[in-house]
């Protein structure tokens, strides 16, 4: 099987749902992932790991 594009790069209708709803929870302050169910609380850390990463990067380049 040959793939013309990575999948990495596609964004789904759930990925979306959840890049929307990190936006919201760190508005508010990115607290209180226990009220959550697994899935969305896991995709919220996995999101704020990956921005705390490219801050990191941010820093490390100026």
């Amino acid at each position: 099987m040959i793939s013309s594009e990575c999948p990495k790069s596609v964004i789904t209708a759930q990925s979306l749902y959840f890049i929307e709803q990190f936006k919201v929870w760190k508005q508010f302050g990115g607290t209180d992932v226990l009220s959550m169910n697994a899935k969305a609380a896991e995709a919220l850390m996995v999101l704020d790991e990956a921005v705390q990463v490219e801050k990191q990067r941010g820093e490390v380049e100026k």
